[in-house]
């Protein structure tokens, strides 16, 4: 995301830009992003998606959260509380 480590980002699937191959790493693993490609193509989609993330301070099999990342989920959660209220009343419009 290019954001400093623990930042949190909402954005939607039409804002990222891949910049790797998808990766599979079994038979049971998918790309979200392939996935949510695939639900909007069979017109399966809702409408409107909303991602929720933290900036990461590495990307590694590290089975730890760095503290920057820890620090960030009080505010991750109120993150998401807000989209799902955001949510819920566009639905109710």
């Amino acid at each position: 995301m290019g954001l400093q480590a623990g930042q949190v980002r909402v954005f939607s699937p039409n804002d990222v830009v891949a910049i790797r191959e998808p990766q599979r790493l079994s038979a049971h693993e998918e790309d979200f992003l392939e996935v949510v490609k695939l639900v909007d193509q069979l017109e399966e989609s809702p409408p409107k998606i909303r991602i929720c993330a933290i900036q990461p301070k590495q990307i590694d099999p590290n089975v730890h959260l760095a503290m920057e990342v820890q620090e960030a989920l009080p505010q991750f959660t109120r993150t998401i509380s807000l989209e799902l209220w955001n949510l819920r009343r566009d639905f109710q419009e």
